[in-house]
């Protein structure tokens, strides 16, 4: 788990998430069960949607706990993000509705 980072999963709940060639590169299961993006729509960081909002409630790669079946080979988007509490109270207020 990311410092500062409580394991709520909100992140992974209410932001659009996606990766690219990339990412499917490093992670085979990326290309075989996520979405991919239309070619006229695909740019360097975005070839593949992992969340579908708002048809899922998560990313496609959350276990039933909020945990990232992909972790060790998870995309850029996921690693480049810096749990805070502003970044992730926002992201449980979008869960709750608010």
């Amino acid at each position: 788990m990311v410092k500062g980072c409580i394991g709520c999963g909100a992140c992974c709940r209410k932001y659009p998430l996606f990766a690219s060639k990339a990412d499917a590169e490093r992670e085979p299961l990326i290309r075989k069960e996520a979405h991919e993006l239309p070619e006229r729509v695909q740019d360097k960081t975005r070839a593949y949607e992992l969340h579908r909002l708002p048809d899922q409630e998560a990313c496609i790669f959350n276990d039933q706990n909020n945990r990232c079946r992909i972790y060790a080979t998870r995309p850029a988007m996921c690693r480049n993000f810096i749990p805070s509490p502003k970044a992730c109270q926002a992201a449980r207020e979008r869960i709750a509705g608010r």
